[in-house]
């Protein structure tokens, strides 16, 4: 997805294929918001339901890439330094501090394993 000021484009799959797109100017605030929230959340739920990954709008790893890239800002500012990420082994290269922030520590009953 490619969001600016005043609207958005959006590209499907490997070869970015031009999507829906919308322009804030053409629509009312509440109709975009709606429109955000069928295009995405409700997409989710409705690929969750069908258990067919194919029907989502966008693969789970473009979703996984571009959260993480704000996640992994967000760790950086935290840990007021310049970090490196390898993202083959999802870890901070020698930073155990920043690693702490990768996984957070839950309160039972709600433990996810050390490995899934």
């Amino acid at each position: 997805m490619h969001l600016t000021g005043d609207g958005y484009k959006v590209y499907h799959g490997s070869k970015n294929e031009p999507g829906p797109k919308m322009k804030k100017k053409d629509m009312e605030p509440e109709e975009l918001e709606k429109a955000w929230i069928e295009a995405h959340f409700v997409n989710f739920l409705d690929g969750m339901r069908s258990r067919n990954w194919q029907d989502l709008n966008q693969d789970i790893l473009e979703g996984h890439m571009s959260n993480s890239m704000m996640l992994l800002g967000t760790i950086a500012y935290r840990t007021g330094r310049k970090l490196t990420f390898n993202g083959q082994d999802q870890k901070f290269v020698n930073d155990k501090d920043a690693n702490k922030y990768l996984i957070r520590e839950y309160r039972d009953p709600y433990v996810l394993p050390k490995e899934i």
